[in-house]
């Protein structure tokens, strides 16, 4: 397993023992750390780690907003990326009333990391998969312990690992809330994509509905107590098919367990310390009552890479001067997406309470 390149503008001062030196370290390679990859490893060397291998399956509904989509150019229009539809409407319905919809695309979601590994590679970024053991500061560097006993220095470190991220822990901040799900190919077809909030004599469910090319994709989150059950939440399914015109399912194909970020507070949003960001799920810049996790994954990512870039790694790093600078300045470009939540986090609230 190699993490340098052994040319002199990428591998920065002299290893130590076995070591490997990176300017930059992404724990995780969902789209986040792709992105971010992608975008510091024309100027950096960069190491991108996960323990599943590249497009392993997650309880996502697999839209793209216009947001999303202004992060990625060169998508287009790729076969392997899009489902069918590959354009469609997004249509959310709240305690029962409708809400504009909006445009999305419609891709699978392990395709779309692949094309994003493969470019963040082309940039020069190494992906490998691999399991982070610790991390530690030094003087100028986060000496990160992988799966294998394999040490590396890294002057700046991006934590892109999602729900229960490890990088979040390993730096001694406090964990996201997170909601397990449950997510299932059916039998049937839908036009709309459709987003759903309601309540019954049995709580609270919030669900989706996707048009895939091989049926419809449908999740929800799974009530708390709830969360070994085997089946698929009913609950779920009777309120998808109130809201839903022609919601109709049959066999279930496929399904899976899993989990995302659900902030119930701002002060649930941490960024990271001087010398390590944190962005997506493992920050907890997620919207908690309409998911969009991937439109916050990338534009947190973006903020990230254009505050290294203009700071350099030399002033970003750990133990330098401008890293708790660069730190606040990448609170400042996100700052519109924590307003985002705090003001949906308002809406949650009172939908929560019955005042909507």
């Amino acid at each position: 397993m190699s993490f340098g390149t052994g040319d002199s503008r990428r591998r920065r001062g002299s290893p130590k023992d076995s070591a490997s030196s990176v300017d930059i370290a992404i724990v995780g390679a969902g789209p986040a750390g792709l992105l971010a990859a992608e975008m510091l490893a024309r100027k950096n060397s960069v190491l991108v780690a996960d323990r599943l291998p590249v497009g392993a399956g997650k309880c996502c509904a697999g839209l793209l907003s216009a947001e999303a989509l202004s992060f990625l150019p060169g998508l287009g229009d790729d076969a392997a990326v899009f489902e069918e539809p590959s354009e469609l409407e997004l249509v959310s319905v709240v305690g029962g009333r409708l809400l504009p919809g909006e445009a999305f695309r419609n891709v699978d979601r392990g395709a779309l990391q692949a094309w994003m590994a493969a470019r963040a590679e082309a940039a020069g970024a190494s992906v490998v998969r691999t399991e982070l053991k610790s991390i530690a500061p030094a003087r100028h560097s986060w000496n990160l312990v992988l799966d294998d006993d394999k040490l590396v220095l890294a002057s700046v470190i991006i934590g892109a690992d999602g729900y229960n991220s490890a990088t979040r822990s390993a730096l001694g901040l406090p964990p996201a809330p997170v909601v397990a799900a449950r997510q299932g190919i059916f039998e049937g077809r839908l036009e709309k994509a459709h987003l759903v909030l309601d309540r019954d004599e049995a709580g609270i469910h919030y669900c989706w509905a996707v048009p895939k090319k091989c049926g419809i994709l449908v999740g929800a989150a799974v009530a708390a107590g709830a969360e070994g059950a085997a089946d698929f939440p009913e609950g779920a399914l009777r309120a998808l098919g109130s809201a839903c015109p022609g919601f109709e399912t049959g066999a279930q194909l496929a399904g899976e367990r899993g989990a995302f970020t659900r902030v119930r507070s701002v002060d649930d949003i941490r960024l990271g310390l001087p010398g390590a960001f944190l962005i997506g799920e493992a920050a907890g810049l997620v919207l908690p009552s309409s998911g969009e996790g991937l439109g916050g994954a990338l534009a947190s990512a973006a903020a990230v890479a254009a505050v290294l870039l203009e700071e350099g790694t030399a002033g970003a790093g750990l133990g330098r001067p401008g890293s708790g600078e660069a730190l606040e300045r990448y609170r400042e470009r996100i700052s519109p997406r924590v307003d985002r939540i705090a003001a949906d986090l308002s809406f949650l609230e009172a939908f929560e309470a019955g005042r909507i």
